[in-house]
């Protein structure tokens, strides 16, 4: 099985062009794992823009059917390069059909006096003081049973009928890795959707679409991290079959890194 790394860096076959192969190992559901999906397009579009002052700000993918195993196919266009800022288009395809489409903001610092901060790193209890989930709890996905390591760090979790849609996470690859932007795009959609902690029976469901914001330069350091990061995950509605739910994904030292929102369907 291969790291999220790998499985994400698609070779480039001419310009703005990429292919990859999907391997089962990644599935949830009946396709890959979204995350890993938003992590090769970020990675292909990183290499197009191809510029190291100009770092994602912002990723949105459309997820219009499922990956499935074996070849598939990358297309990035720079839609308009500015003095500043970036406009990044990118098509995933698989036997000529889209199976993913998405946009990205890609954008330099900007000089300002105007910095704050008002999110707060939620308090729960350490990562090393809570247990691993196990591989075999019903419903986990296939590409969370195989490369990550999760912990929930309250005793909130899914179907546990809580009165809140909630849940706090610990995450890391199985494998060591970088923490940069691909691969916290891939951690910020690893967690299970919020509203499963409201419910009692097994739920399927599937990210429509959703949104990342990047809110610093990433990787923050250049070393392998063999750390756990913190998912916060909430959602406040649900109807007709939808909910939406907002994560943040924060660093172990307390660093918020990014926000996503997503547009989840609820199945069956």
């Amino acid at each position: 099985m291969s790291s999220f790394r790998d499985a994400s860096e698609w070779a480039q076959t001419a310009p703005g062009v990429f292919q990859g192969v999907i391997d089962e190992s990644w599935y949830q559901g009946r396709g890959a794992f979204g995350g890993l999906l938003g992590g090769a397009i970020l990675r292909g579009m990183i290499r197009t823009v191809a510029s190291g002052a100009r770092v994602p700000r912002s990723l949105t993918v459309h997820y219009c059917a499922p990956a499935v195993a074996g070849p598939v196919e990358l297309k990035v266009h720079v839609e308009r390069a500015g003095s500043s800022v970036s406009h990044v288009s990118a098509r995933v395809e698989q036997q000529g059909e889209a199976v993913c489409l998405a946009t990205a903001t890609f954008a330099q610092s900007r000089r300002s006096s105007t910095i704050y901060l008002d999110a707060v790193m939620p308090k729960v209890a350490p990562a090393v003081d809570r247990p691993s989930v196990s591989p075999d709890v019903p419903g986990f996905p296939v590409f969370a049973r195989n490369h990550f390591d999760y912990r929930f760090a309250t005793d909130r979790e899914p179907y546990c009928r809580a009165d809140e849609a909630l849940l706090h996470v610990w995450i890391k690859p199985r494998v060591p890795q970088r923490v940069d932007a691909p691969m916290a795009m891939g951690l910020i959609d690893a967690p299970p959707p919020a509203v499963l902690a409201r419910l009692e029976t097994l739920q399927a469901a599937a990210t429509v679409d959703l949104t990342t914001h990047f809110f610093t330069a990433l990787p923050l350091e250049d070393r392998v991290v063999d750390e756990h990061h913190l998912l916060f995950v909430r959602s406040r509605q649900a109807a007709d079959g939808y909910t939406e739910q907002l994560t943040e994904l924060w660093s172990p030292s307390g660093q918020l890194l990014a926000q996503c929102r997503q547009l989840v369907a609820l199945l069956g």
